[in-house]
């Protein structure tokens, strides 16, 4: 027997045996997830009850046919009124010819106490501005104007009005008094205060005066 015919007759006695597929197994199924838990919400605060705007108390309505009584307006006689010590008494009789009442003169001499203190404030003011002018002089100029007023002011009475006033520190009173003094320093002519003696008159010179020659 040739090789060819043995190789054939081997091919033929072994028939091919098919290797069988083993089959898959089933996957294990999956554990079910437990359910997540929601977040926390903030805790929800209880709101305050808004509370309503207080309402304005209302007068007790006056009965029907009642009208409310008028205040009586007093004015008082020229001598009635209530005056601080020291006010003009004719202000008095002024104030019963406007009709005014207490209250309303009170408010006018107020107000014009108010305004005298204003003025006052104001002349202080000036009155120190003018005397920084006359410089290292101020205090001699000063006594030169106190002589200069004392000169036409014997009694006093002018300086209590510039006191109380508050005049005495007006810039041209200061500098008109000053201007007398220096003068009587210096020697200058002043008239004087005091009246000379009249010499003794005829009854035709007391009656027609001086009759020309």
């Amino acid at each position: 027997m040739t090789e060819v015919a043995a190789s054939t007759v081997q091919e033929t006695a072994a028939p091919t045996v098919e290797t069988p597929q083993v089959p898959e197994a089933p996957q294990a199924p999956q554990a079910p997830q437990a359910p997540q838990a929601p977040p926390e919400q903030p805790p929800v605060q209880a709101q305050k009850p808004e509370t309503p705007p207080e309402q304005p108390e209302t007068p007790p309505a006056q009965p029907k046919g009642e009208q409310p009584q008028a205040v009586e307006r007093v004015v008082p006689a020229a001598d009635g009124y209530q005056f601080a010590e020291g006010t003009a008494p004719q202000l008095g009789e002024m104030f019963s010819k406007l009709d005014m009442t207490q209250e309303q003169a009170d408010g006018v001499l107020k107000l014009d106490q108010t305004r005298t203190q204003a003025t006052a404030a104001a002349l202080r003011t000036a009155g120190e501005a003018h005397v920084k002018t006359w410089g290292d002089n101020a205090k001699t100029n000063l006594n030169l104007a106190k002589r200069g007023m004392s000169h036409f002011d014997p009694t006093g009475q002018l300086k209590d009005v510039l006191r109380e006033t508050g005049f005495g520190n007006d810039p041209r009173l200061l500098e008109m008094f000053y201007q007398f003094g220096n003068r009587m320093e210096e020697g200058g002519f002043l008239p004087s205060a005091v009246n000379a003696p009249k010499q003794p008159q005829s009854a035709a010179q007391t009656l027609y005066g001086n009759q020309g020659k």
